[in-house]
Formats: C-alpha cells, sequence, structure tokens
C-alpha cells in the first residue's frame, strides 16, 4: 500500500507539473516541458522515499532497490510518453498548385496533410459533459459522400468523441465533433496528452464543391491545417 501511495503521489506531482507548463509555456512544447521538469523532482522523491525505507523501517539497500526503480519508474513512462505523443510544429503551409486542389469539391488535397498518422475512432454516445470541439482538418479520402475530420483531443475517459453533428446548406456542410467524458469513470485523473486523432463522416448528400465549416468555432476547415 506505501508503494501505491508513493507512485500516486509521484502521478499526482507530473500532473501539478504539466499543468504548470502549460500554462507557463503554452504552445505545441508544454508537455514536454513539464515532463523535463517532472523527471529530476521525482528522481529525488523516489530517492527520498529509499532513504526512509532504509533509515526507518530497517530494509537494506538492495531490498529497498527494486521498489526505487518501480516507484521512479511507472511516472517517469508516463512522463516520458507525453513527450512521446507531444505534436511537433508544422512549418506554414506553403502555396497549393492548382493541380493540388480539386474545385469541383471544394476541398484541397495534399500529399501530407497531417505530420503521423491519425487514430480512427468511432463516435461512442452518452458521454458526460458533451460539448463541441473544434477540429484541425477534413479531407476526403474516397467519394463526394464522406469526410475524414482530423482533430486533436486528449484521453480516455476524460475525453471521449460522443458523436457527429452534420448541417447542409445550399453552399456549406457544418460538422460539429461533440466530445465529453466517460460516465463510468468518473473520478479517473488523466493526464493531459494531445493526441492526434479521426473520425470518418458519411454526408446525406454529395459535397459538391461545398465549404467545409467547423461547428464549434465556425471557421472554414479543409485541406491540411
Amino acid at each position: 500500500m506505501h508503494t501505491l501511495a508513493v507512485i500516486s503521489a509521484g502521478l499526482a506531482l507530473l500532473g501539478a507539473c504539466l499543468g504548470l507548463a502549460r500554462l507557463a509555456v503554452g504552445g505545441s512544447h508544454w508537455a514536454s516541458k513539464g515532463a523535463i521538469g517532472f523527471l529530476p523532482l521525482w528522481l529525488v522523491g523516489a530517492a527520498v522515499n529509499l532513504w526512509v525505507g532504509v533509515s526507518t523501517a530497517g530494509y537494506s539497500v538492495a531490498e529497498e532497490a527494486p521498489i526505487f526503480a518501480l516507484v521512479f519508474a511507472v511516472p517517469a513512462a508516463l512522463a516520458l510518453a507525453g513527450c512521446a505523443s507531444t505534436p511537433s510544429p508544422t512549418a506554414p503551409e506553403a502555396p497549393v498548385s492548382d493541380d493540388a486542389e480539386d474545385a469541383t469539391r471544394g476541398v484541397r488535397f495534399h500529399d501530407n496533410p497531417m505530420e503521423g498518422e491519425p487514430t480512427l475512432v468511432s463516435p461512442r454516445p452518452g458521454m458526460a459533459n458533451v460539448r463541441p470541439h473544434a477540429f484541425a482538418a477534413a479531407t476526403m479520402p474516397a467519394d463526394d459522400r464522406s469526410l475524414r475530420v482530423v482533430f486533436w483531443g486528449g484521453i480516455a475517459p476524460c475525453f471521449v468523441l460522443d458523436r457527429v453533428e452534420v448541417r447542409e446548406a445550399a453552399h456549406t456542410v457544418t460538422v460539429t465533433l461533440l466530445a465529453g467524458s466517460d460516465p463510468a469513470s468518473p473520478n479517473v485523473a488523466c493526464i493531459e496528452i494531445a493526441m492526434l486523432m479521426a473520425v470518418d463522416v458519411s454526408l446525406p448528400s454529395p459535397l459538391a464543391g461545398r465549404v467545409v465549416v467547423d461547428g464549434a468555432d465556425g471557421s472554414t476547415k479543409s485541406g491540411a491545417p
């Protein structure tokens, strides 16, 4: 129980470091900055726990060493995972040639619309605290009746895509992502790590040159972000 309590304290410290980094740094590197700040702090904390076990509980260093490794490794592994999942800054979008734009569909196509492959997800209706969630891009993977909507999301169960709403007009197609949290896990604390995701959306009728609009913020979203 003591080991679990210490690991929980490490996870709480990691969450605090990530939260402070997000407030202080912002941008696309806050997770890696928070993780870098957390690792030396937690190394000291795990060492103090080892010292307490040796000096007060009567354990030898050899007996405490595996516990030290476990206590340090679990939060550290999550911190390093946060570094690996931090999105790389994208270069300014280069001008798109006429060949790269399908004018009949109103959607720009690029050879590499996003760096890295997004995780394809499916909506799970019934989430709690559902709210509109902005997306990064909308591309047309196969035909004129579907869109692949790419967005940055969090980690389940704190972030789950609940549903996608589509509203058509004469010149626009408004797509709204709605996300919330899983009511089956109301008290879970999730690390704030941005993950690239995508959802395939079927359109009631062909896009036919209409503009794709993000229902969360009203912006036009087509091609690469």
